[in-house]
């Protein structure tokens, strides 16, 4: 019965994972390739993707946007902190991860390219101009103090800039974290910082052996979207000790949760933690 009913709830929560919609990304090293002089045809196969979007066009100018990521590295500072930040080691170690999207434009100038500008380190910057056959970056008090969209040709309102070192880390966590295959309804709160802590419960209302499991433990972060947690606690129904370990793996909104907790006093009673939470 137990058996059975893991197979079937495990099917279900992965039906149940979200599909990730985004734009194509190129980077910086294809970036840098870009010259002067390229037709639109050879910048796409030096970026190796197609414009986002197309600003603006006429008979001599057109305006094209795209999409990139900043290409940063991942340490594991959790033992050797100041080895990992001023060794030698720093300067090319690590793990490699791209970063939030930024956008940036490109100018083409009787069909060749003449000018790309970037909105990453322009953190307030609201506005693209196409000014003197150029393009350049505006905030909105500068648009109003040096008059710079008087004599614009164009003016475009940016959607979005990058901010995301502007924004503060999410490290508290809510999940939905079923202990599998006893206590398919099941909730944890966790704290993700440096170090934080967790409690967790769950249960089987009854349906199967009539177990409550309740949990907490510590958790202590080994990167940048990874923490570990370890913990123990009581299957209060029967009075049984608990241990449970396990991986909190985070997004930049959401976090999943997978982990293993061993009944001691009955290992048949052992169960895996697979969860989804929201970050906060």
């Amino acid at each position: 019965m137990k058996k059975k009913l893991l197979f079937l709830i495990i099917p279900l929560f992965f039906s149940s994972c979200s599909k990730w919609v985004v734009p194509n990304y190129t980077s910086v090293d294809k970036m840098i390739n870009v010259e002067k002089g390229m037709d639109p045809q050879m910048v796409e196969e030096t970026l190796g993707v197609q414009p986002y979007n197309i600003l603006f066009k006429n008979d001599s100018i057109a305006i094209f946007e795209y999409n990139y990521r900043l290409k940063l590295r991942e340490q594991n500072s959790f033992f050797q902190l100041k080895n990992s930040i001023h060794g030698k080691q720093s300067q090319k170690g690590g793990k490699s991860y791209f970063a939030e999207p930024s956008k940036f434009y490109i100018l083409y100038q009787n069909n060749q390219f003449s000018t790309l500008v970037s909105t990453s380190s322009f953190v307030k910057s609201e506005y693209l101009l196409l000014k003197d056959k150029s393009l350049m970056l505006a905030s909105h008090s500068d648009m109003i103090t040096f008059g710079l969209g008087e004599d614009a040709s164009y003016i475009h309102k940016i959607d979005r800039v990058h901010k995301e070192f502007l924004k503060k880390e999410k490290n508290n966590a809510f999940f939905f974290s079923p202990s599998l295959p006893y206590g398919f309804l099941g909730f944890k709160y966790a704290y993700l910082g440096n170090f934080g802590g967790y409690i967790s419960a769950s249960t089987d209302l009854g349906i199967i052996d009539d177990v409550f499991y309740l949990t907490v433990g510590a958790t202590s972060k080994m990167s940048q979207k990874i923490n570990l947690y370890y913990g123990a606690g009581f299957e209060l129904g029967w009075g049984e000790l608990i241990l449970e370990t396990g991986v909190i793996y985070k997004t930049k909104t959401m976090a999943y949760d997978f982990g293993f907790g061993l009944d001691i006093d009955d290992p048949s009673y052992s169960f895996l933690k697979i969860g989804i939470g929201k970050l906060f």
